[in-house]
């Protein structure tokens, strides 16, 4: 009986396993194109999208890039920078500064305040999503959600 039960124990987790690892692997053709366009954004719209792939896709956009900041990052600054207003002098600095800045790093500061508010929307999907993850990378819709937690009552 014993091992009986530690084969299905061993076959389970085996399985899951080997789903994820699937779910995990992609073709670098994929990869590259997911770090030239930011499909992540229409991917977590997307109700019936598998979220290893979305996760993938986000990774890859975001690997050679410098994240934005978010607002936990500024409020957790010292109080005396949160409400600092931008005093002549300090915008004509700020203003030759951003003259002076190459051509890439002009490209990926646009690139970061873009997409700013879709990589928060981005997380905040990711931290909606991961209890509801199957291990092939579906998320249970809607309605598969509220049947679980009816079903845990």
């Amino acid at each position: 009986m014993f091992q009986k039960i530690c084969l299905y124990l061993v076959l389970v987790v085996f399985y899951l396993f080997k789903n994820n690892a699937l779910a995990q692997d992609f073709s670098e053709k994929q990869i590259k194109q997911w770090s030239k366009e930011p499909v992540w954004v229409q991917m977590i719209d997307d109700p019936n999208t598998n979220y290893f792939e979305t996760t993938a896709a986000f990774d890859a956009f975001w690997k050679n890039r410098e994240l934005p900041v978010e607002e936990d990052q500024i409020l957790g600054a010292p109080r005396a920078e949160r409400g600092k207003v931008e005093t002549a002098a300090e915008k004509r600095k700020r203003i030759r500064k951003e003259r002076l800045m190459e051509k890439e790093e002009k490209e990926a500061a646009l690139i970061r305040h873009q997409y700013a508010f879709a990589v928060k929307k981005y997380r905040h999907w990711k931290l909606l999503s991961e209890p509801y993850v199957q291990p092939n990378g579906k998320i249970l819709s809607k309605e598969e959600q509220l049947q679980l937690h009816q079903q845990q009552r």
